[in-house]
């Protein structure tokens, strides 16, 4: 698959997460997840992938925290997440690869979390190298402004990291 997507000029941005069992953090209460056998499968899907020159980049996760419960329990936990993948890459690979984070375009968290994801604290590791939103918001004939992306692109203006679209379209044409 990698192999016909690179033919096709067709670059990859992979989720190291699963929804099976064991490959993936419980949102609200990562302790119980981020474990020795998570961890062999983030590495084992970033062990794989690496090799393929059209993988361009991982994402630590998408949309994991999405509410008041998982943004206090879960983003030191993706830090490590971003951290350990750096770090394992650092040894295990040949190719430096960003990871980033796919966040959920949430008012209550939209500015917060993206800068507590570039900065870090005594280790650069842990500071994301991009950041994905998903966004639902221009629907139908909306302009720029109406459709609140101009608010939106205003938010990020002082991002220091690259920033893009992970995920986007329309839930309700209005």
């Amino acid at each position: 698959c990698m192999s016909l997507l690179a033919a096709a000029g067709i670059y990859l941005v992979l989720d190291v997460n699963s929804p099976l069992e064991g490959q993936h953090l419980n949102r609200y209460e990562p302790w119980t997840t981020y474990n020795e056998n998570y961890m062999k499968h983030v590495f084992k899907v970033v062990n794989e992938f690496s090799n393929y020159n059209n993988t361009l980049a991982f994402f630590a996760g998408n949309e994991i925290i999405n509410d008041e419960q998982s943004a206090t329990n879960s983003p030191t936990y993706v830090k490590a997440v971003v951290r350990d993948i750096k770090n394992f890459m650092k040894i295990h690979t040949n190719r430096k690869i960003p990871i980033g984070y796919s966040a959920a375009d949430d008012l209550s968290y939209r500015i917060s979390l993206a800068q507590y994801f570039e900065c870090y604290e005594g280790d650069f590791a842990e500071a994301i190298d991009f950041y994905g939103v998903n966004t639902y918001q221009w629907c139908g004939e909306q302009t720029f402004q109406s459709s609140g992306y101009n608010v939106l692109v205003g938010d990020y203006s002082s991002f220091t990291k690259p920033i893009f679209f992970s995920e986007y379209g329309c839930n309700e044409i209005i």
